[in-house]
């Protein structure tokens, strides 16, 4: 089942401010929540998919479907498009807290977060270092206690450009 990956609009979702912090609303959130609840990947796939018709954007649809993509540029599409959506909603939250967002304790932006270290991963795998050391970076700046392990990403990055001798 091939999935229209599209730029025009990135996403229907809105963020809200809640309890533990801002978190996504999205019309795709039905499909979200089913896909976490099931067991077989197939079916977490098609549901992703139907995520995708709600809210093209939806960063839970497009992290499954870039991990089973037929291709690199597809899987690249997807996870830019989880980025992509992750920026346009996440700017201005950041833009309120300033300095004080507390990225990873908010499990709303976990998503988000996962999808950029994705990507930089994927970027890393493709040979892209220059991209892929950008997107850790970045990480390590949304969250200086690296909860997801982006220092490692960049330690190979510089064990692969030292000089051997």
């Amino acid at each position: 089942m091939p999935t229209r990956l599209t730029t025009a609009r990135p996403t229907t979702a809105r963020i809200e401010d809640g309890i533990l912090g801002p978190y996504i609303v999205s019309p795709a959130d039905p499909f979200v929540e089913r896909m976490e609840e099931e067991d077989d990947s197939f079916d977490r796939l098609v549901l992703a998919a139907r995520a995708l018709r709600r809210d093209p954007g939806c960063i839970e649809a497009h992290l499954p479907l870039s991990e089973c993509s037929p291709d690199d540029a597809t899987r690249l599409k997807h996870l830019e498009l989880a980025v992509a959506t992750g920026d346009q909603l996440f700017k201005p939250v950041a833009e309120r807290y300033g300095d004080d967002m507390c990225w990873w304790g908010y499990p709303g932006t976990r998503p988000y977060m996962c999808a950029i270290h994705a990507l930089a991963l994927a970027r890393l795998e493709m040979g892209d270092a220059a991209a892929a050391k950008r997107g850790f970076k970045r990480l390590l700046r949304m969250n200086p206690y690296d909860n997801q392990g982006a220092r490692f990403g960049l330690e190979s990055l510089e064990t692969a450009a030292a000089p051997r001798i």
